[in-house]
C-alpha cells in the first residue's frame, strides 16, 4: 500500500477517535460512570496526528486538511473513504457516486490515491484483514 495512502487513513482514523473523545456526549457519559478522560493522552494523540500530517507533501496535507473541514459537519465526516464493492462495481462510500471502472481498477491492483469525481474525497480500496 502506498505509504501517503497508509498516512492519510491513519490520520483520519485518529481524528475520528479524537472527535469522539471530545464530543460532549461522550463526555457526559464518561463523567456519569465515574471516569475521566486523560488530557496527557489526548495531547499524545494530538501529536501524532501533527506528526503524521508532517510526513504528507506540502499539496496532499492541504487537501486533505480542506476535505475535512468541508466535510466535518456532514453524515460521513471524513476526508478519505474506501469504496464498497457491490454487483461488480465501486462506489465512493462518502457520497455513493460510482467510480468509474478505470478508476476503480486502478485503485484495487496498485492501491493509489485517487479522488472521488463526484464529492472529491480520497478514495481507496479497503485491504483485506
Amino acid at each position: 500500500m502506498d505509504k501517503n495512502l497508509e498516512i492519510l487513513i491513519s490520520i483520519d482514523n485518529l481524528e475520528t477517535y479524537m472527535d469522539d473523545l471530545n464530543d460532549q456526549k461522550y463526555i457526559d457519559k464518561i463523567q456519569e460512570l465515574g471516569m475521566t478522560i486523560d488530557t496527557k493522552a489526548l495531547a499524545s494523540l494530538e501529536k501524532t496526528r501533527s506528526d503524521l500530517l508532517d510526513e504528507l507533501t506540502p499539496n496532499l496535507k492541504r487537501e486533505y486538511l480542506r476535505l475535512k473541514k468541508y466535510y466535518q459537519n456532514s453524515p460521513i465526516p471524513r476526508a478519505i473513504v474506501p469504496i464498497r464493492f457491490e454487483r461488480g462495481e465501486g462506489f465512493c462510500f462518502g457520497c455513493s457516486s460510482k467510480i468509474p471502472a478505470e478508476v476503480f481498477q486502478r485503485v484495487k491492483k496498485y492501491h493509489t490515491i485517487e479522488r472521488c469525481e463526484n464529492c472529491g474525497r480520497f478514495i481507496f480500496w479497503p485491504p483485506l484483514p
